[in-house]
């Protein structure tokens, strides 16, 4: 009997000859397939449907593959706003126990990637998070075969660890199709005895001479494999961003770089790592190679050993060329030499001073005027050194930002007590400073680190409860912090520390991201949450062994779902002792929140129900930001999108969404929001968006002296603009957007 659907029998056919262990039959799969069809076609979505293809619009549906929600527990498949923002998100939200079934769904799901991959042949971006769920070699082969057809890919990003060299030979293979490849990503690339991956990598880039960016974060490969995609790149002549890991190359990989370097006025970003401080490249050669380039403007060197000397001639090779902008020397493990000579009268910085090894760094303050950001090991340095390089940036007023590591626990009062006198506090920054109680206690008056981590016993705290507390009083002392984490082990937070705390979260407002990790009494707990529902900054909060009676997680709920500042909520998922009741309550009112963007938590069975709630609204959320950042960006202009604008308009995401789309700084973004919805707002802009005039609103005369809706005073229709919304207005049975 023949197939009702041509399209679906010719597809099956096709995935028998790829993967006959998985596939045994052409009719097997046909009703496989009409099975999933089916699925989808109560979902709402046909991804038989064509694409952007047919009015030549690129197509981004695997931008956000990222939004697979744990591929290996799944057991469903949500397909989100798909004809809207034309972007697949795929959510699997519960567990199972079962082994057959949850094989049954990563094949499902892989299965509708890979025709989403043949279907949508104008996909241009493909951008993996997570590749564990392809642990079936044949489900790998066919995510590899649809790659395969995507002939107008522009943007590959594999940030996972593939997994087995044979893995990422398929993976290679199937980009060896593409000819506009722009972005090139991995975050590992394996090769072993006989695969050829090198050679094969080598390749895709020789066919895509348009390369613009090449990322490599770990090579693991046989020494000498890497030259000839180190020469495949060389003769790439649009190649501005590189970013190699170089630990395992040998004496022709490191010539073959360092050719590549010199001399290259193209390359604007470059960034290379040596995990193991590599033998055969040196600071001074790449120095020396980078002397004449016209374009870098920011350059980060991680990992390598570098001496006085080393230091000194790359200071003279970045104030000669007088590009970089933003300068990374990370784990740089200084090596100070007993003698230093100036081989230069320019190397001669003339502090009227001794030499020491901070003199490199103070030349580039000096000299490098377009220097706007430098990160480096500054604790690794003398005290002296640090107020001689403390004194000459207080002098400096176009480096905004002096980065440094804090390589061990506690706060490093002695630099910031010299930057305090500098007047240099406010442009030091840092990573996350790890202190415990006492370090915590002794924090001097202008502390301008922003992520702090308090780590105490429970014992050791209430040793210092008096001057612990006086740091949670004066709110000047955290003024500036906008990350912290409060983790007391062994115990139960203090009601007295549990009032200041809750009074310093009530006022901040400079707090953005907020961890508490500990138990706490009855009192306690109301009174710190009491303080986090009136906090106007927190955006993303983290509980863990905290609101676990019936009371406390629901008042939790109510605050997670009330808020429209807080987009992101862990709770209790490394302690695994989520609270029936918090899940429970979220999931009776949450579809009213369109803010929240990612909940965390440790799942169990008996609260799946309420969980795959939870998460198909923390999916809708986050594809209504993204429509919403496509309005204001003015690449949609959409009815349904300025709905979803006026839904998320306060989410404190979409700027950074605006951002990324538009390519625009945080500034323009936030007028560009703020245009987008007064736009909404006035009179003409409301009525055209929603489709009730072309242009502007235009009334006929009236002899009996009505008031005219064009005439209307803006204050009076403000007033009655309040009360209406975009859908508000029905559609006149047209096709919409």
């Amino acid at each position: 009997m023949a197939p009702q659907d041509e399209g679906l029998w010719t597809y099956s056919t096709h995935l028998v000859e790829i993967c006959p262990s998985i596939f045994h039959s052409t009719q097997d799969t046909y009703a496989r397939l009409q099975q999933i069809k089916h699925i989808l076609a109560n979902k709402g979505a046909d991804f038989m449907v064509p694409c952007g293809k047919e009015n030549n619009r690129d197509c981004d549906l695997l931008k956000h593959l990222s939004a697979w929600n744990d591929i290996a527990s799944a057991i469903k498949v949500e397909i989100s706003e798909l004809v809207a923002t034309r972007e697949l998100a795929l959510c699997f939200s519960v567990k199972t126990s079962n082994q057959r079934e949850m094989e049954g769904r990563i094949q499902r799901a892989v299965l509708l990637l890979h025709w989403l991959l043949i279907k949508h042949t104008c996909v241009t971006t493909i951008e993996l998070e997570d590749l564990t769920q392809f642990n079936d070699p044949e489900c790998f082969t066919l995510f590899c075969d649809g790659i395969r057809n995507c002939r107008r890919l522009r943007v590959f990003n594999a940030s996972a660890d593939i997994g087995e060299a044979s893995y990422y030979r398929q993976l290679l293979t199937a980009c060896k199709s593409s000819r506009h490849l722009q972005m090139l990503h991995f975050q590992r690339i394996s090769d072993a005895e006989n695969l050829g991956n090198m050679a094969i990598l080598a390749d895709v880039i020789a066919r895509n001479p348009n390369l613009v960016v090449f990322h490599v974060d770990e090579f693991s490969a046989t020494p000498g494999d890497t030259s000839a995609v180190l020469q495949a790149l060389q003769r790439c002549q649009s190649l501005s961003h590189l970013s190699l890991e170089v630990t395992s190359f040998n004496a022709d990989e490191a010539r073959v770089l360092l050719e590549m370097l010199n001399g290259n006025n193209v390359l604007k970003s470059l960034h290379i790592e040596g995990k193991t401080l590599p033998r055969h490249i040196r600071v001074n050669s790449v120095a020396s190679a980078l002397s004449s380039a016209t374009a870098l403007v920011e350059l980060e060197l991680v990992g390598f050993r570098m001496q006085t000397r080393d230091a000194s001639i790359l200071a003279m090779s970045l104030v000669h060329a007088q590009t970089v902008q933003n300068l990374v020397l990370i784990d740089c493990v200084p090596l100070f030499s007993s003698t230093y000579e100036h081989n230069s009268a320019e190397a001669n910085y003339a502090l009227g001073r001794n030499s020491s090894p901070i003199d490199p760094y103070l030349y580039i303050l000096q000299g490098l005027r377009c220097l706007r950001s430098l990160a480096f090991d500054l604790l690794r340095f003398t005290s002296a050194d640090q107020r001689a390089f403390l004194e000459v940036l207080a002098g400096n007023e176009s480096l905004k930002y002096v980065f440094f590591d804090v390589p061990y626990v506690g706060y490093p009062k002695e630099l910031f007590r010299i930057a305090t006198q500098t007047g240099t506090a406010s442009r030091l920054c840092c990573k996350p400073i790890a202190m415990d109680a006492t370090d915590f206690a002794n924090l001097p008056m202008g502390f301008c680190v922003e992520e702090v981590v308090l780590n105490v016993h429970a014992n050791a705290c209430n040793n210092n409860m008096p001057t612990v507390n006086a740091r949670f009083a004066d709110p000047r002392t955290l003024d500036h912090v906008t990350d912290m984490t409060v983790c007391i082990a062994g115990g139960i937070i203090d009601p007295s520390t549990a009032k200041l705390l809750a009074l310093y979260l009530q006022n901040s407002k400079r707090l953005n991201t907020l961890t508490l990790d500990f138990s706490a009494k009855k009192e306690s707990n109301l009174l710190l949450l009491d303080a986090i529902s009136r906090n106007t900054s927190i955006t993303t909060l983290g509980v863990e062994k905290w609101c676990l009676s019936k009371r406390s997680a629901t008042v939790l709920a109510d605050i997670v779902h009330s808020s429209r500042m807080i987009h992101t909520l862990t709770y209790n998922q490394e302690s695994r002792v989520p609270a029936k009741a918090f899940f429970s309550r979220l999931s009776d009112s949450i579809g009213s929140n369109c803010t929240l963007v990612s909940v965390n938590t440790f799942e169990r069975q008996r609260n799946a129900k309420s969980w795959a709630l939870i998460q198909n609204v923390v999916m809708r959320n986050a594809v209504f930001l993204i429509r919403a950042a496509r309005f204001v960006a003015k690449l949609s202009s959409c009815k349904g999108d300025a709905e979803v604008l006026e839904l998320v308009a306060s989410s404190p995401l979409l700027p950074l969404r605006v951002q990324l789309l538009a390519s625009v700084d945080e500034c323009e973004a936030a007028r560009a929001i703020r245009q987008a919805t007064w736009n909404l707002r006035d009179l003409d802009g409301f009525m055209r968006i929603t489709g009730v005039v072309r242009e502007s609103v235009v009334c006929e005369e009236s002899s009996d002296c009505r008031p005219r809706l064009d005439t209307l005073p803006a204050d009076c229709w403000l007033a009655i603009r309040q009360y209406l919304s975009v859908a508000d207005v029905v559609d006149n049975g047209s096709s919409g957007c």
